[in-house]
């Protein structure tokens, strides 16, 4: 959940809004995330271990899915990928 805090100068009042992209850390294009990284990260090491992570896909009711987008849900490394 994001807060987005507004103030007008001219009226003094103070406007908050709470938001919530839905299915935002499941759309998060890869490739797109590894270029920016690239772009940062100069070790080859570490950006083939956040790729692997990316890819590492999830199991469900014991059957595993391979992802194309997304960063890991409850991945501790996934809200400083989403602020990339």
């Amino acid at each position: 959940m994001a807060q987005i805090i507004l103030w007008n100068i001219e009226t003094d009042y103070n406007f908050i809004y709470d938001c919530d992209i839905r299915g935002f850390f499941d759309n998060i294009p890869h490739k797109k995330l590894m270029g920016i990284l690239t772009k940062y990260i100069a070790d080859g090491t570490v950006l083939d271990m956040i790729w692997k992570w990316l890819k590492a896909g999830y199991m469900e009711e014991g059957k595993y899915h391979e992802v194309d987008a997304g960063t890991p849900q409850g991945g501790v490394i996934s809200p400083l990928l989403a602020n990339l």
